[in-house]
């Protein structure tokens, strides 16, 4: 049997409010697999970010345990959960932060250099269908063009772990559609372990399985037996 790549076990996350103690996510496991397309899907306020945030590395649990590879990374210091970052994981979100002053080449150079084993630049703009605008600036993009960049600079640092917060959100539906098929193709071609956040229920017929998430916790986990392309979706 697979073993799982990405692990959270009982996983609670409180904030305090004022007088209000907010459960942000209460007792939550679940296991993730190398290769896999996995969404998360549930309302805002679902717990989706908190978690993605938890197991990214970019936040911590109030209580519970993450493993990736088996290693307790929740109990990780700073600089350990700066190279986990680093080294394992491509981050992709609703804005681009893509730097202004650097062509998308150099924004996609800027992250590879910092990575292990990274992927050739070039070769992720290639990837994204997006060679011909290596010498242009996020200035002269198109929002969906920009996203793509955002995706390559991800793919090029070659980790094994690809996280994806909504990244469709600020996009109109048929660049939307450009940007699902790039992270499909990326999930097939590079095998990464792919997590996409979305509230977009027609998201979930791409993925190998859905997570539904409300109030902090796993309501539902569905697999799908024909996971669809993104033109056969019907939107």
């Amino acid at each position: 049997m697979q073993k799982p790549i990405l692990e959270a076990r009982n996983i609670t996350k409180t904030y305090q409010m004022g007088e209000v103690t907010v459960h942000a996510l209460k007792n939550l496991s679940i296991e993730f697999y190398p290769g896999e397309f996995v969404v998360l899907l549930g309302h805002s306020g679902s717990g989706k970010s908190t978690l993605l945030n938890i197991l990214g590395g970019l936040d911590k649990a109030t209580s519970g345990e993450v493993y990736f590879n088996h290693q307790l990374i929740s109990e990780y210091n700073e600089n350990q959960l700066t190279e986990y970052r680093r080294d394992s994981i491509g981050f992709i979100f609703q804005m681009y932060n893509l730097l202004p002053r650097l062509t998308a080449l150099e924004n996609v150079q800027l992250v590879a250099e910092l990575a292990n084993d990274p992927m050739k630049p070039e070769e992720a703009l290639m990837i994204l269908g997006m060679e011909h605008r290596a010498d242009h600036f996020p200035s002269q993009l198109s929002g969906g063009e920009q996203q793509r960049i955002s995706i390559a600079r991800a793919i090029a640092k070659n980790s094994p772990l690809l996280f994806c917060d909504e990244p469709t959100g600020a996009l109109d539906f048929k660049t939307g559609v450009l940007v699902l098929e790039a992270l499909q193709r990326v999930n097939q071609e590079m095998g990464a372990t792919t997590i996409v956040i979305t509230h977009n229920s027609s998201i979930a017929e791409l993925a190998d399985r859905v997570i539904f998430l409300k109030d902090g916790q796993i309501q539902n986990i569905k697999v799908n037996k024909e996971k669809k392309s993104v033109r056969d979706i019907s939107w």
